[in-house]
């Protein structure tokens, strides 16, 4: 009676031993599909996958008992008759059996144990103590998340992952068989080796004939499988998903991510094929990012053209790496400006030459295109409009909504100062598809989904919906550019696509990202050690590339939704605009178009450029209309910057008459427009070196205009004819500067003045 009452106290206080605690795991990356991207390896070197019971095809464990223990749910960990029986055997010198349990064999692998007498009792201790506080199921589970089937492999998840490139849960019977089989012998039973594969079919033949003994089940007369080796796993969006490992944010196991493998081997292709047809330009290597704006879900992230290519630096991830955005930010300028009520897409700008402070903004072109609409100047990408577009900003302006979005390595505002806007800064292209994608969310920032077990995040509102909308309403009137047709790709159709290029300093980035569907493109091509190349021009070069990747999302997607910009909930407004000077059309403008603007924020305002003038029979101005000695006609009053980009382009525009000797002065001034002053600028402080620099007057003025008076306070500095400047020896003080027409119109602005 002792005996069995110690057998039994000892039975009830052994510690529960921790059977897969100790074990590094493997992380298995899966597109959305289920499709196997990338397998890493476990701490250890070697690939090995967590398993639980209910995620193992029933015929997996069913020829696992047959053939490595039929007892196994009838013992205790240690079956005493298959042990004896196969001491028997090996001492009368007959075929060695084994007569270790599953439970004897996990017991070795979790604490690595010998294969020796002493080795044995230590497995038979083991098997009693796992056995006393673990179910079949989980022993089971456990022994197959450990057992080795072949080179580095080791737990049936990863060699089926690896072998058959499918779950455990999805093994055929023929498969199921031969994985049981590799446990045993897994150096003689290797499935890539010739005599490895010789050796396991005839194993499977053996288990085969038992299977059919036990189950009446009649099996396939070939079971010779093709094994996938571990050195011919894909690595697929390699840059994407090997940042993901190393970010923490995906745990070991299989994790489903939200990229899709065939489109990434789609836009691979379509990548290595612009680049062949770019090839004799010196352009070789690009990268590319497509985000489904509706859940924020990253569907393809090409790093690099070529990622086993050291000559490109093909291992850097050019779709996370900072680079120079060019103009591809200037969308946002104007949507801040849309939202501050600074302009509307019919809005008149002017690209004329311009000084702000000590810069001087030039376009890419080196050219200046007078008036033009806003949406037309954000489309061509013209540098001045945009640069005075920023300058009028009021905080945080674009540098805020920047750092609102969390752009890494931004720094302070000072830093970049107005070339900001100009691609004056880094920014990643995953950080810029987010950005756009906030557009096309009616301004709800969000931040980027990669793993399909994360929920979208709420985000939150950086600008308002009506002037994210807007913002891409007008780049939905870039025209599509001029492409050579790709082979396998789709002829380009009518799309609704709204898009914008960036081209860096030094040509030494060309940037294509738009909207189209739902989905947020991005492409950048260069190279990643910074070379400058004159092909390497956004629209030219990249835009092309876009538009085919565009053609082939919509030829994989069944649900392309158009149009994609939904005006449901805003509070938006359509009205005739004068196509000439931008705004609410006056009763002599010639002609009107469709325009959008935001009721109570847009500055709204009848144009004034048309204007009816009573004239004289000499043809000069009269200052009343007075039938029938005097007719009427309409001009264009331009200011007098646009005046002169007309005369350097050779564009003839009429000018109004000057007025007759008999107008007084005081009616002229009650008539078109006052000056504007350009240079200097209101409320800064000029710094100069004493009688050696001088402040430029500079002022925009009306049509009709001759000369431009100056004063400092009272004091008269000099005269210019229209359009010229005058220079002014400033000394140290306050001053209020002021510049009257020759009609009498007046405007000023305060500066101070310190002497350096």
């Amino acid at each position: 009676m002792v005996l069995p009452l110690l057998a039994w106290l000892l039975w009830l206080v052994l510690p529960r031993p921790d059977l897969l605690g100790h074990t590094s795991y493997s992380s298995a990356y899966l597109d959305r599909h289920g499709e196997l991207l990338w397998l890493s390896l476990a701490h250890d070197q070697r690939y090995r996958l967590p398993l639980s019971f209910e995620e193992t095809a029933p015929s997996l464990i069913a020829a696992t008992l047959l053939y490595e223990d039929r007892n196994f749910y009838r013992h205790h960990g240690v079956d005493l008759p298959a042990m004896l029986r196969a001491t028997w055997q090996s001492l009368h010198g007959q075929r060695r059996v084994g007569g270790s349990t599953i439970t004897m064999q996990l017991a070795r692998l979790r604490y690595r144990l010998p294969h020796s007498l002493h080795g044995k009792l230590l497995q038979i201790a083991r098997a009693i103590q796992i056995e006393r506080h673990y179910s079949k199921d989980e022993i089971l589970a456990a022994y197959l998340s450990l057992a080795p089937y072949g080179r580095n492999i080791e737990g049936v998840e990863a060699a089926s992952r690896i072998y058959f490139d499918k779950p455990a849960s999805a093994l055929s019977l023929p498969e199921a068989m031969a994985l049981a089989l590799i446990p045993q012998n897994p150096r003689r039973r290797n499935p890539t080796s010739e005599t490895g594969r010789a050796a396991l079919l005839a194993a499977q033949q053996a288990l085969a004939e038992r299977w059919q003994a036990e189950h009446g089940e009649t099996l396939p007369l070939n079971l010779a499988l093709q094994f996938r080796p571990p050195e011919a796993l894909p690595l697929r969006a390699p840059q994407r998903v090997q940042a993901l490992h190393q970010s923490g944010l995906a745990g070991p196991g299989p994790q489903t991510t939200t990229l899709d493998a065939r489109l990434q081997d789609s836009l691979e292709n379509l990548l290595a094929r612009h680049l062949d047809n770019l090839q004799n330009q010196g352009i070789d290597n690009g990268a590319l990012l497509v985000l489904d704006y509706r859940d924020m879900a990253l569907r393809a992230a090409v790093g690099s053209a070529d990622y086993f290519n050291p000559d490109i630096a093909g291992q850097v991830d050019g779709s996370r790496a900072p680079r120079s955005p060019g103009s591809a930010l200037k969308p946002l300028l104007y949507a801040l400006a849309l939202e501050q009520g600074r302009i509307h897409p019919m809005s008149l700008l002017h690209d004329a030459p311009r000084r702000l402070g000590s810069y001087t903004p030039e376009n890419f072109d080196r050219h200046f295109s007078g008036p033009i609409l806003a949406q037309d100047a954000l489309i061509h990408s013209r540098n001045v409009p945009a640069v005075s577009l920023f300058a009028e900003l009021a905080p945080p302006g674009l540098h805020g909504l920047l750092a609102q979005a969390g752009v890494q390595g931004l720094r302070e505002a000072d830093h970049y100062g107005m070339a900001l806007v100009l691609g004056g800064m880094e920014i990643r292209m995953e950080e810029l598809a987010l950005l756009y994608a906030m557009l096309a969310n009616h301004g709800q920032w969000r931040p980027l989904r990669q793993l399909a077990d994360t929920a979208a995040e709420p985000g939150k509102h950086l600008l308002s919906p009506e002037a994210a909308w807007l913002s891409l309403e007008m780049l939905r009137h870039h025209p599509a550019p001029h492409q050579r047709q790709l082979p396998g790709v789709p002829v380009r159709q009518a799309r609704q696509v709204a898009w914008k290029t960036g081209t860096s300093h030094g040509f030494r980035d060309a940037w294509a990202i738009g909207v189209a569907g739902p989905y947020v493109v991005a492409v950048w091509l260069g190279h990643f050690d910074g070379r400058g190349n004159p092909a390497l021009v956004g629209r030219n070069a990249a835009g092309p590339l876009l538009f085919a990747i565009i053609e082939a999302l919509a030829a994989q997607s069944a649900d392309w939704p158009e149009p994609a910009f939904d005006l449901t909930g805003l509070r938006l407004q359509q009205e005739p605009m004068c196509a000439i000077g931008g705004d609410l059309p006056g009763a002599h403008c010639p002609q009107t178009r469709p325009g959008w603007f935001i009721p109570g924020v847009s500055p709204l305002r009848v144009e004034t450029i048309h204007r009816q003038i009573p004239l004289l029979p000499n043809g000069l101005r009269a200052c009343r209309h007075r039938p029938p000695h005097t007719s009427l006609a309409v001009y264009e009053f331009w200011p007098s910057e646009l005046q002169a980009i007309f005369a350097r382009a050779g564009i003839h525009r009429p000018a109004p008459p000057p007025y007759g000797e008999d107008c007084p002065l005081d009616r002229q001034a009650s008539q078109g427009q006052a000056p504007q002053i350009r240079s200097p600028q209101a409320g800064l402080t000029y710094t100069l070196q004493a009688g050696r620099e001088q402040i430029p007057l500079q002022a925009s003025h009306d049509a009709g205009v001759s000369r431009l008076y100056w004063f400092a306070d009272q004091r008269l500095l000099g005269q210019v004819a229209a359009g010229e400047t005058l220079f002014w020896s400033a000394e140290s003080g306050d001053w209020a500067i002021r510049v009257v027409d020759d009609h009498g119109r007046s405007a000023s602005v305060g500066i101070q003045v310190r002497q350096h």
